[in-house]
């Protein structure tokens, strides 16, 4: 039997604060729930980088459940619904997040889930995040036993649906002897000017590759640069 996870758009404004307040009959249901495997829904970090964007929800664990569901809750309320039924194939597991949409923490928050019969099967809270996306480059240059290292980051603007400078971004400068050993940063934290730009100076050393790591914020995702090797 094919297990599918779908959804089913419902609005904000069809969401009332009584949705959210646990009666004594759910209280009642939720007691004779099998809590020893919940069934669990892992959706994935959204980046915003198109005026819409698309990711999938993946039923991870079943847990004997033949019926489930799942609320996608953000600050404005229920944004979407996630339904496990395998007698609807055709539904699919996608999310929508159109360009401007509510950036921040998305709780995937159990609704109710059973075996076919009377017994209840537990459920799982997942949460993940939704931010604008950025895009980092990186620009080297050595002269006189120094580098030149700049940098130029952007960031998507839902509004015009264009990318734009990042002000203020904060870029650390990272470098490693070797391909096979991890980052390390080189140098304090850059900021980023108002066109999205800085240029930072740096003596060589034994290190041969070079790059720039854009940091997140609570509304965008940073992002790396390409990577610069010393030949």
């Amino acid at each position: 039997m094919k297990n599918v996870l779908g959804h089913t758009l419902i609005t904000a404004t069809a969401v009332t604060a009584a949705a959210w307040i646990p009666t004594a009959a759910t209280a009642a249901t939720t007691a004779n729930r099998d809590s020893s495997c919940p069934a669990t829904v892992a959706a994935p970090n959204v980046k915003i980088t198109h005026s819409f964007t698309k990711v999938y929800a993946t039923l991870t664990k079943t847990c004997e459940a033949t019926y489930a569901s799942w609320n996608i809750k953000n600050s404005g309320g229920i944004f979407d619904t996630l339904i496990y039924d395998p007698a609807k194939p055709n539904q699919n597991d996608s999310l929508i997040f159109p360009g401007v949409t509510k950036l921040g923490r998305h709780d995937v928050v159990p609704v109710t889930a059973n075996n076919g019969t009377t017994k209840r099967v537990a459920q799982k809270i997942s949460t993940f995040y939704v931010k604008i996306g950025s895009g980092t480059l990186l620009f080297v240059t050595r002269e006189n036993g120094h580098l030149t290292i700049s940098g130029r980051v952007q960031k998507y603007h839902p509004n015009t649906t264009k990318w734009v400078p990042w002000n203020g971004a904060t870029v650390v400068i990272q470098g490693r002897p070797s391909a096979t050993l991890p980052w390390l940063p080189i140098d304090v934290p850059q900021k980023t000017s108002k066109k999205g730009q800085f240029t930072h100076t740096v003596l060589l050393s034994n290190l041969r590759q070079y790059r720039l790591a854009t940091q997140d914020t609570s509304t965008t995702w940073g992002s790396t640069s390409a990577t610069f090797t010393q030949l």
